[in-house]
């Protein structure tokens, strides 16, 4: 992967409270809110409680939600001459979030927009020269924008031409839909394409640049049929029939198939036309016919499209990324078939495994470095990897005009991970194998030994035999990873760079000499690695240059105290050895709001000098002072069994133990699964890192609470074990740790310390409350499952199925143990959650248990919200819920 922060494309945003989530149609929009006492009295709400409307929190914590959010940036490519800054809005309001919306196969569509309905997207967007010390915003002329009303009309799908000089983006008016815009950087002008046309982005982004950056390839809506309008008189019964022998086990989805009703609606949301577009001279062609696209990637030279369409027969068991699949070439100029690469069936035998895939062609993809060059990856052990097999995966090859023979270019012995493409002396391959959290890269020259016949292991593939002449590329193992768990021993990541077609390539760096003329030259070539640092102390990334001999590493810049630094892009580099020259960094710290810089590095990169900061390019404020006093610090721990654990502890300014005494506290965590207890305790953070509002539960620090966020919570499963086999007693052992360590340092009382997490968080919460009774005063599980009986088909990081291990499931179960939970327990849920597994039945068939065996708890239901929530009103309610919880029960005896 190239650096994961400053994206060439970015389709909307995420806010620090919330997590992508909808609503649907007719939602109920009155907040539901139960509560049961202590004397098994359940009633709604009484007055003290607020009523059933929406509350807000105090205001200590109100003004943090409200804080201003940093923009969005993207870097021009190619040139690096200037960034794009886009305004993100804040919360939507509960109207916003409750408007209708269809739930199809696994999209949550508005049937307005034909486009996501649970999406957000930008508010304005102006441009700034790299260079400019002044930081001065460059406003755009003509971009649709409504000052007096800035949500009216909202920016997506941003996208910058390969060469850098234009960018594509959507206008999103949520009573009409997508329109296609261009703005010319240069210019400083934006117009629309595509007018009063709208876009159709339910399968994804609606459209992508050609290499030409003149030209995009769209979906647009069929704007001539109608709506599919329900027959209220049934038809008849829905059947479904399973036979004896054919195994089609799966995981638990969400908004499947209900009907014909639903099928038809489907094909009419999913359905689109493709154009081809010239951003300039607006002159549009369509390609084809209108059908279920779910995706057209052009080509490196432009020449070809690889088309995706949605096949039936469809299933009311799976969702739409396990239908049926015909993959195409397409001619880009007039839209004709080229060639059918595969037809793909439903997919409902795929392995529950974790590393069970497919039978037949899957990630398939153009090679970035040629002109047309498709390459997939395909199981050679059926996809199943509890078979012996000695080979798992192949990877084949096939260029245009695509009518001869793949050529099977790698076999692997674990599961495919991956390619990175470089030219034809130089690709990664990845392949990974779960069950021992191991990976391998493997160093391979694509266009080597194209004529030299392979005597076996050349088979069949897509439905066509590989050609016999080619033999397989040349390879070698370059870097193995034993453990991926193990973040201290780390190899970090080879660097890509967009080429000039606008294609993720390997950045190749030649640190003893020149770039090779052509490629008959023979040169020693090195990659460039960014790596997290990882260590006891906390991450301090770095970039190096790694060998391909022995892929050993030479660091030529890392992050140093006081401040937490990552190189997000390579500004400028060598023009004869491709060595960079000046970095682009996002600095931070815990009191600093993280913010871009340009960085010039020394000329003698590997004698240790120290890189110069020449320019801040943002200055984004601390979005919430009331915080920045605040003062974090990791603290490590052991439980009773020796495994080493961590967490971030975080106390209100000014805070002194000695002085002060211990405070009330709430700890927020999340479990995770390991097969190794040395990799389940090293640190995973920075003590330098900005104490941000994002997933961690710091307001309560405005009310005086310390917090423990994220404390380790390992569930490890070494050898042949699984780590569920002892899930409950690791778990406790984990929190007794935690409240032991907090406990003796004097930070908190044992008896005022309160227990939260989301999602699986929310299910360790719970299983605490009923398995260590006696540790915590009070707990909140938002949005979980309690229930695993009800997810029989394998959870989280479970591959056995219910009947394989009954007793793992029934003892990970704290629904069937609430009878022992003795602590105030808050439940809060989503209406309309989205997430496979955690259904809002879990928690209402929780806090009916405990209603009905007298247990002190409170059930709120958060209507139109999903797995994360997104409603301004929503997020309020839930920090006024949670305030008043951990003040009304996080005490203790006295």
């Amino acid at each position: 992967m190239a650096f994961a922060v400053l994206h060439t494309s970015l389709r909307g945003v995420n806010n620090s409270l919330r997590v992508a989530a909808v609503c649907r149609r007719g939602a109920r929009l009155r907040l539901r809110m139960s509560v049961s006492t202590s004397a098994g009295v359940a009633s709604k709400v009484n007055e003290s409680m607020a009523g059933d409307g929406y509350k807000t929190p105090p205001k200590s914590i109100l003004d943090l939600v409200d804080a201003e959010l940093d923009p969005g940036v993207l870097l021009q490519p190619n040139l690096k001459q200037h960034i794009l800054l886009l305004e993100r809005p804040n919360m939507p309001s509960i109207a916003e979030v409750a408007a209708p919306e269809l739930r199809l196969a696994g999209f949550r569509i508005n049937g307005t927009t034909y486009g996501p309905s649970r999406a957000d997207y930008f508010l304005n967007m102006v441009l700034q020269e790299v260079h400019d010390k002044d930081r001065k915003k460059i406003p755009i002329d003509d971009l649709p924008i409504d000052k007096s009303n800035l949500r009216k009309l909202g920016i997506g799908y941003v996208q910058w031409s390969p060469d850098g000089k234009m960018i594509a983006f959507c206008t999103h008016d949520p009573e009409y839909g997508f329109e296609l815009w261009c703005l010319d950087v240069e210019e400083r002008r934006a117009w629309c394409i595509a007018p009063k046309v709208r876009l159709n982005s339910v399968c994804g982004d609606p459209f992508a640049w050609l290499s030409d950056s003149k030209r995009v390839i769209a979906k647009f809506v069929v704007e001539d049929v109608e709506l599919p309008v329900k027959n209220t008189v049934p038809t008849g019964p829905i059947v479904e029939e399973s036979s004896e022998g054919e195994i089609r086990a799966n995981r638990t989805y969400q908004d499947l198939l209900k009907d014909e009703h639903d099928v038809a609606l489907f094909k009419h949301y999913t359905t689109s036309q493709l154009e081809l577009i010239d951003v300039r001279s607006r002159e549009r062609k369509k390609l084809g016919t209108p059908l279920p696209f779910r995706r057209a990637s052009p080509s490196p030279d432009g020449k070809y499209l690889l088309i995706d369409i949605i096949q039936e027969p469809y299933s009311y068991l799976l969702p739409a990324s396990r239908f049926g699949r015909s993959v195409e070439i397409w001619d880009t100029e007039t839209g004709e078939l080229v060639e059918t690469v595969v037809n793909i069936p439903l997919q409902e035998k795929i392995p529950l495994a974790f590393d069970g895939v497919s039978e037949g062609p899957r990630s398939i993809g153009w090679r970035a470095d040629v002109d047309a060059t498709l390459y997939w990856a395909e199981a050679q052990d059926g996809g199943d990897p509890n078979v012996e097999a000695s080979l798992r995966d192949a990877v084949f090859t096939l260029p245009a005009p695509f009518t001869g023979l793949p050529r099977r270019l790698l076999s692997l012995a674990w599961r495919y991970a991956g390619m990175i493409w470089g030219d034809d002396n130089t690709a990664l391959a990845y392949e990974r194998w779960y069950k021992t959290r191991s990976i391998r890269t493997h160093l391979l020259a694509p266009g080597g030994d194209l004529e030299t016949a392979l005597s076996e292991g050349n088979g069949p593939c897509c439905g066509r035999q590989a050609d016999p002449s080619q033999a397989e590329a040349p390879n070698r193992l370059l870097i193995n990873v034993k453990n991926w768990e193990d973040r201290y021993n780390d190899p970090g990541t080879i660097l890509t760079m967009m080429n000039e077609r606008g294609k993720p390539v390997i950045r190749l760096v030649y640190p003893e000499g020149k770039k090779p003329a052509d490629s008959s030259e023979t040169v020693q070539l090195s990659f460039l690695v960014q790596c997290p640092g990882a260590s006891d102390e906390g991450d301090m990334p770095y970039l190096a240059v790694m060998d391909t001999d022995e892929a050993k590493q030479q660091i030529i810049w890392r992050s140093k105290p006081p401040f937490l630094e990552n190189a997000l892009n390579i500004l400028e580099s060598d023009e004869e050895t491709g060595m960079p020259k000046r970095l682009l960094l996002k600095r931070e710290s815990p009191e600093e709001n993280p913010n871009l810089f340009i960085a010039e590095l020394p000329e003698s990169l590997f004698e240790n000098g120290e890189p110069k900061i020449i320019q801040a390019l943002t200055a984004f404020p601390h979005p919430a002072l009331e915080l920045k006093d605040v003062k974090r610090t990791i603290v490590t721990y052991e439980r009773e069994d020796g495994v080493k654990l961590n967490a971030s502890l975080f106390v209100p300014a000014g805070y002194d133990a000695a002085r002060d005494g211990p405070l009330k506290m709430f700890m927020w965590a999340y479990p995770r699964e390991f097969k190794s207890a040395t990799f389940a305790g090293q640190m995973r953070d920075s003590p330098l890192r900005f104490n941000r509002l994002a997933r961690t539960p710091l307001y309560w620090l405005t009310r005086g609470y310390a917090i423990l966020d994220g404390p380790l919570m390992p569930v490890i499963g070494e050898g042949d074990t699984e780590p569920n086999d002892t899930y409950v007693e690791q778990l406790v052992s984990s929190a007794k740790a935690a409240v032991e360590y907090v406990v003796k340092e004097g930070i908190a009382k044992r008896d005022e310390i309160a227990i939260g997490g989301h999602s699986y968080g929310a299910f360790m919460t719970v299983t605490l409350l009923a398995q260590a009774p006696e540790l915590f005063s009070c707990g909140i599980a938002r949005s979980g499952a309690y229930n695993r009986t009800l997810t029989p088909f394998g959870f989280q990081a479970e591959e056995r199925t219910l009947w394989e291990a009954a007793e793992v499931y029934q003892r990970m179960s704290p629904y069937l143990a609430a009878d022992k939970i003795k602590a105030p327990l808050l439940l809060i849920h989503g209406e309309a959650d989205n997430n496979p597994g955690t259904f809002p039945v879990q928690s209402e068939r929780l806090f009916q248990a405990l209603k009905g065996m007298g247990k002190r708890s409170r059930y709120v239901l958060l209507p139109a919200e999903g797995h994360g929530y997104r409603a301004r009103e929503s997020i309020l309610h839930v920090l006024a819920e949670m305030t008043e919880w951990l003040d009304t029960h996080c005490v203790g005896e006295n």
